[in-house]
């Protein structure tokens, strides 16, 4: 799709031929010289993975009207049909020249997944600094089906800590494991306010564990939209291991400081 959209609302919003100028995304169909959106799939192309670096058309035109495969979930993406929460490695997808469709790769085996459709299932709340005024940082948001975080109350922003945490999720039989989760952030810029971490130790205190900040590239957008990103994270560093997963959410008593935080979807495969 073209650079600099939110959404997809025509045709118009894609770019058809070279020159390509987005690396994000790819659009696909069952006749490559489709050109209706309707009858199209977005493929999300997660950052640093070799679905993004080998199929992306903007570092690789010569891939318009190839075959792809690629293993992920169908759901809504920039408004349209998308595939999303791809491992994006070498085994998530094949990629071919020829007239023959390639053989799907072989989807990734579940480990763990907590959707907060109807709760906060098995993580639980760890308030490490939780203001008087406040009842709660994280909380369960049914109508919307996340959780979000949020110190904001009457108009007034609140200095608080407050962790999500996962119970122990076991990767120490596998080979490489990825996390993937959807996300959404508003009133604030998220970077130094909201992290995710992961141990290997945790035993029930967030003080005494020894945590990991995971990184990745791309955060949500802080411009009122509410619109999801999906997150990977290669968590294969952490094979052998039984680790928690731990969304932590921080903020500071001024108002450009106090984001809220939603969090859904969250799977380790």
């Amino acid at each position: 799709m073209k650079a600099g959209l939110s959404s997809v609302t025509s045709n118009a919003d894609i770019n058809w031929s070279a020159p390509f100028d987005l690396a994000t995304n790819v659009v696909i169909a069952d006749d490559a010289a489709c050109r209706e959106i309707a009858n199209c799939i977005i493929v999300n192309l997660p950052a640093g993975k070799p679905l993004r670096t080998q199929v992306n058309l903007m570092d690789n035109p010569g891939n318009l009207g190839k075959h792809l495969a690629v293993n992920g979930k169908l759901r809504k993406y920039f408004g349209q049909a998308g595939l999303r929460d791809s491992g994006g490695t070498e085994a998530d997808f094949v990629l071919e020249g020829g007239d023959t469709p390639p053989t799907p790769p072989t989807p990734g085996t579940g480990i763990f997944s907590e959707s907060f459709a109807n709760g906060q299932g098995q993580f639980t709340i760890h308030d490490v600094l939780l203001p008087s005024e406040l009842t709660y940082v994280w909380t369960h948001d049914a109508s919307r089906k996340h959780m979000k975080a949020s110190s904001f109350k009457s108009n007034t922003p609140y200095k608080a800590e407050s962790w999500l945490v996962s119970p122990k999720i076991d990767l120490s039989n596998v080979g490489s494991a990825v996390l993937t989760f959807e996300q959404a952030i508003n009133y604030a810029n998220p970077e130094g306010r909201i992290h995710v971490m992961v141990s290997n130790n945790f035993d029930g205190e967030i003080a005494s564990a020894d945590w990991s900040e995971l990184v990745f590239d791309q955060w949500p957008v802080n411009d009122g939209s509410w619109s999801f990103v999906t997150t990977t994270i290669d968590l294969t560093a952490f094979v052998n291991h039984a680790v928690t997963i731990a969304f932590k959410y921080t903020s500071e008593a001024s108002q450009d400081k106090c984001p809220t935080w939603e969090v859904k979807n969250v799977v380790v495969e």
